[in-house]
Parts: C-alpha cells; structure tokens; sequence
C-alpha cells in the first residue's frame, strides 16, 4: 500500500552528502521523454500483433472474475450516464486530452518548481512504464467496447461462449465527439487490446500522488484528486476498460513506487557529517572558580 504522507524521501539537512548529483538539464529531460515516449509507442503499438484471440478469451476471464466478486458494474454505470449527452462529451473529451496534458503539466510543474521530488517521481513513472508495457505483451486484453454480442450478450472469443451481460455502448463512436476510434489517426497510435493496467487511471494516479506529496495548495491537492476520480469515472463509462484494469493500474504504480525507493537508496551516496563551523558545537566552558 503506498503511504501518501510518508513515501517521498525525506533529506536529512544535517549531512553533507560526499558526492552530488547531477544538475538537471531541461534539454536532457526532455531529450529523455521523448525517447522513452516513442518506445513506449511503437511497444505498445506493436503488443497487438496476433493478440486477438487472446485479448477476447482474457477478457471473458476478467469479466467472469468481476461478477464473482461483485465489481462488474462498467455497464450500470454506463447506463446511467448515456442519456445526458453533454456529460458523455465532456468525458469522451477528458479520457482523450487530459490523460496527456495532466500528466505533462504535472512533469513540467515538478521540473520547474519541486525539483526535490522530481527525480523520484520521474524514477516513479520509467518504472510504471516499463512494468506496464511488459503486460501489455504479456496479457492482452479487449475492452469492453469491442466485445461481440450475440442477441445483446457480448460473448468473448465464440459464439457458444458463457454470455457476459448486455452490451456496452462505445461512446467514442456513438454521434458527433471529438475522438473515435474510427480515425485513421487515433489507430495509428493506439492498442486496442492494451486495456490491462489502464495507464489512463496509472498516469492519473500518479499525478495525483505528486501534488499530494509535494504540493503546497489545498486546492492543487484536490485537482489533483478529482483528476484521479474523474478519470476513473471516464474510463468505465467510455468502456475502455473494465474496473480490474484500474486496479492493475493502482498495483503497478505501488510496485514502482516501491521500486524507485529502492534503487534510489541503494544509489544514494553516503552521508557523513557536517564539520563545518557553522554546526559545530563548542563544549562548555568550565565554570569560574
């Protein structure tokens, strides 16, 4: 479990650290982001290759686990939202543009103004990455927008399969929205079978644990949170994925916190201390006799 208030590394400001690290470059960071950014894309493009009949037998497997332990409520949540067509645009919208802005502004913001938790949570995000993108390969998985219906009961993988409940509506394909899955440009940089973590709610998570960690605003706090609830609210009712994906997303964000801590302090130069006259101490003088 991650501890919001007590994970990030505290410094201790009484030891002079015997060796320092590098300044941060914005140009390397960038240079940095970029690149594991366009791995990240052709990885995650690439995962889909073959994958199908495995993303639909994984999903009846995923979905069969939910209505065993009473999570399979994606679609009475969809239902519920369907007939305000202005709330569905607004969330299409923010599933689409805010998993990427969020998150940059985030990366930006703790460049710019928390350097002291920026290594760590730049660490926090390769890790998450890397984890992640090993999943995809490992474990396609179709959303529950593409699951086929058979008489209005998806059934994954063949016809004869187990029925999974009514169908969900693709609201990213449903009437006039700033996003489809349609567009030649959205399927050239998307994985349809990469539901499994959901970085949507990973990258969401993230971002609401920096500004729990090191911001100093009430309010930027409670961005950040509502960013967190809202894009889990998005990602079911848009049938994206399902609610275990959200939580595989939480799980990989722990794993790399705990990760990044861990390589963070077996790197972490020794600290010796402090011998400069400003904390040195002079015993007492001996009283007069």
């Amino acid at each position: 479990m991650i501890d919001v208030a007590q994970h990030p590394p505290q410094l201790d400001e009484r030891t002079v650290v015997a060796a320092t690290r590098p300044r941060l470059r914005w140009w390397r960071e960038l240079a940095i982001a970029l690149v594991v950014y366009k791995l990240y894309e052709l990885i995650r493009g690439g995962a889909d290759t073959g994958a199908s009949p495995d993303a639909f037998r994984n999903a009846r497997w995923i979905v069969e686990i939910e209505q065993a332990t009473f999570l399979a409520f994606e679609r009475s949540l969809q239902q519920l939202v369907l007939p305000f067509d202005w709330l569905v645009s607004f969330t299409n919208s923010y599933y689409g543009t805010a998993h990427f802005l969020v998150t940059v502004a985030v990366m930006v913001w703790m460049f710019l103004f928390r350097k002291e938790g920026y290594r760590h949570m730049r660490n926090v995000f390769g890790i998450m990455m890397i984890v992640g993108l090993a999943i995809f390969w490992l474990f396609p998985l179709a959303p529950p927008r593409m699951l086929p219906c058979n008489d209005s009961i998806p059934v994954a993988a063949a016809p004869d399969a187990p029925a999974l409940g009514d169908c969900y509506v693709d609201t990213f394909n449903a009437g006039k929205q700033l996003w489809s899955y349609k567009s030649e440009a959205v399927k050239a940089i998307t994985n349809p079978y990469a539901a499994m973590p959901s970085f949507h709610f990973g990258w969401a998570l993230w971002c609401g644990l920096a500004v729990s960690w090191y911001g100093r605003s009430r309010w930027l706090r409670r961005a950040g949170w509502f960013h967190v609830s809202f894009t889990f609210f998005a990602i079911i009712v848009t049938a994206n994925h399902y609610v275990l994906d959200a939580v595989g997303g939480a799980l990989v964000v722990a794993a790399a916190c705990w990760g990044a801590s861990r390589i963070e302090r077996s790197h972490r130069p020794v600290a010796v201390p402090d011998s400069s006259p400003e904390l040195a101490v002079s015993p007492a003088a001996p009283p007069a006799q």
